[in-house]
């Protein structure tokens, strides 16, 4: 009977303990994955901000797995950016997030393009991971706002780490002041705004109504436009990758009439938008690092010349670091910036003030690129930087109808080559 108690016993006490230790097992993967696309589903919609405890989530986990940026994640985080299905936890995290707007926020990692120590593995140099220093500098520990260089990064858990005696604990941290160049891997973990398609139509078709001269020329496949053939950031203004946008507004006689449009299309993210020409074009994907040319697939039209065409324009190139296509810069309204600008026609460069349409303030405001471009239709050239060497942005023009740029003015009767030795000569 004893023989048989204890027996009874030790099962009991067994079955307890497989309950216990099965109580302690993580939930599967799928169970998760499952969890997070229901919540994605009931239709809440986020903010910037409330993404912020998710992205902290994410960091946690890289920081404290750092094996999941294997060589071929490594060499995305560095050429662009790695996504969540780029690590391979597409059943861990969600690949992107609704926003208020119908927008969608799209999850990253990338890394800070100054890294020199790009190795085969995480492992060849010091690792660091901290919130995208832009959007969110109070996580990252910023102490001064308009300094964004000094910040408190996550030490990553690797060998490297430990051995050196940098990560001790999950609370490991470390301050840094990012230069051109640094001898570490720091990866930001962030994301960008992706314009959704609707919102993508209605901000084109609010742009449409606004330039009449753009229908007209949109009739006729005989008008010439203006077409970007290609662009060079000269100075980087983000410490991760840039989010470019290009500003357009008419030229006014002395820079502050006429103000850049506080919206806009021209959004440079890798993704199909229409052009002036109204047809949909790839726009490239800018980032770094400095110096590095972009050439569209196509050339992109910019502004049509007709007779109903405003004098002339200007562009200006923007760093976003609060809301896609929208211009948040310290205020609201309009108002006056002075940049250095290069007159196609003149050929002077000088010190202008010019006024910006600004829709509102920002937690991290917009960098507005320090040169802008004037250009007139009298007697602009074929072929011509609208910035000289030296400043920050080097965009290439060149006027053409749209057979021209089809055939990238390659015909030798029909399209005039660029003089030689033009800086945009391609």
């Amino acid at each position: 009977m004893k023989r048989y108690f204890f027996s009874c016993l030790l099962l009991a006490l067994s079955l307890l303990f497989l309950a216990a230790c099965d109580s302690r097992k993580p939930v599967s993967s799928r169970a998760m994955r499952a969890s997070v696309i229901a919540a994605l589903e009931k239709g809440r919609a986020y903010t910037i901000e409330s993404i912020k405890p998710e992205l902290h989530k994410l960091l946690e986990f890289l920081k404290s797995n750092p094996h999941v940026i294997t060589p071929e994640v490594l060499a995305k985080a560095a050429e662009r950016h790695a996504t969540i299905s780029d690590l391979g936890l597409g059943e861990r995290f969600p690949v992107e997030f609704p926003l208020e707007d119908g927008n969608k926020f799209e999850v990253y990692i990338e890394l800070f393009d100054g890294s020199e120590s790009v190795g085969n593995s995480i492992e060849d140099a010091e690792a660091y991971f901290t919130l995208d220093v832009d959007r969110y500098p109070e996580d990252a520990g910023v102490a001064d706002p308009d300094d964004v260089s000094k910040f408190q990064a996550h030490v990553a858990a690797t060998e490297h780490n430990v051995r050196k005696g940098l990560y001790r604990d999950l609370e490991s941290r470390r301050e840094l002041a990012l230069e051109s160049k640094v001898n570490y891997l720091l990866f930001f973990v962030g994301g960008e705004e992706r314009l959704s398609a609707a919102n993508e139509a209605a901000r084109y078709y609010e742009w449409l109504q606004s330039r009449p001269d753009v229908l007209k020329a949109q009739a006729s496949m005989d008008a010439e436009y203006w077409w970007i053939t290609k662009i060079t950031v000269l100075v980087d203004k983000d410490s991760g990758n840039d989010e470019f946008e290009m500003y357009y507004g008419p030229n006014g006689s002395d820079g502050t009439a006429n103000p850049f449009n506080g919206t806009t299309g021209f959004v440079f993210d890798g993704l199909s938008h229409n052009d002036a020409s109204g047809i949909a074009r790839t726009f490239p994907d800018i980032n770094g690092p400095s110096g590095t040319p972009y050439i569209p697939i196509h050339p992109i039209a910019i502004e049509p010349l007709t007779p109903d065409s405003p004098a002339g324009f200007k562009v200006c190139a923007i760093e976003d670091d609060c809301t896609a296509t929208k211009h948040k810069n310290n205020g609201n309204g309009t108002m006056n910036f002075y940049l250095n600008v290069h007159d196609i026609d003149s050929d002077m460069k000088y010190n202008r003030q010019y006024t910006f349409t600004i829709l509102d303030n920002c937690s991290n405001d917009d960098d507005i690129y320090g040169d802008s471009g004037t250009i007139s239709f009298g007697s602009a050239p074929i072929c011509r930087t609208s910035i000289p060497n030296g400043a920050d942005v080097m965009i290439c023009l060149r006027k053409g109808t749209i057979a021209q740029a089809d055939r990238n003015w390659s015909d030798p009767i029909n399209d005039p080559p660029c003089p030689a030795g033009t800086a945009c000569t391609l």
